[in-house]
């Protein structure tokens, strides 16, 4: 395994990590307002913190793309 394949593998963990927890964000947030549980502030804070993650997956895409154009030139 060279570099930029460890970076790679890397990066894919990280997107990997990062949609699991977003994607229990979501779970935890449908299943605090069928029990009724989550107040708006709480489910707000939630949002933003889905947003945020969704804007490091795509980052983390970006940074990938630009390290396999790194090896094409």
């Amino acid at each position: 395994m060279n570099r930029q394949e460890y970076h790679i593998a890397i990066i894919d963990l990280e997107i990997y990590e990062l949609t699991t927890y977003r994607k229990n964000l979501k779970r935890f947030a449908l299943f605090e307002i069928r029990k009724n549980n989550l107040f708006a502030k709480k489910f707000y804070k939630i949002l933003d913190e889905v947003d945020r993650i969704t804007i490091e997956i795509h980052e983390l895409e970006n940074r990938k793309s630009e390290i396999l154009n790194l090896n094409k030139y």
